[in-house]
């Protein structure tokens, strides 16, 4: 290919990550973003401060990213998330790690 004076190009390195956690500006709040699932998805929103043994469940959304509230601060907390398609529920992601501020 080269030979021929055509260059291939890399592929785009940026990938969006399958679930992330990250603070939200206000103390005791986080903003979760998932992976969308599809044009017409739900996504189901729980957390833990016990190391993942009981998990409290958040409003359900309809776009893949949430802002959780009233947090306890200066705690890990573990996040998990999982969306609702018409092909059915998914299994509940990984769970992600965040203490929060």
């Amino acid at each position: 290919v080269t030979s021929l004076g055509i260059s291939l190009r890399k592929p785009n390195a940026r990938t969006k990550a399958p679930f992330a956690a990250k603070p939200a500006a206000v103390t005791g709040a986080v903003v979760l973003t998932a992976r969308a699932a599809g044009a017409r998805a739900s996504y189901d929103w729980e957390w833990s401060s016990d190391g993942g043994h009981t998990w409290t469940q958040v409003l359900p959304t309809l776009v893949a990213k949430t802002t959780i509230t009233g947090l306890p601060a200066a705690t890990t907390c573990q996040f998990r998330f999982r969306s609702v398609t018409k092909a059915g529920v998914s299994d509940w992601s990984q769970p992600v790690t965040l203490v929060v501020k």
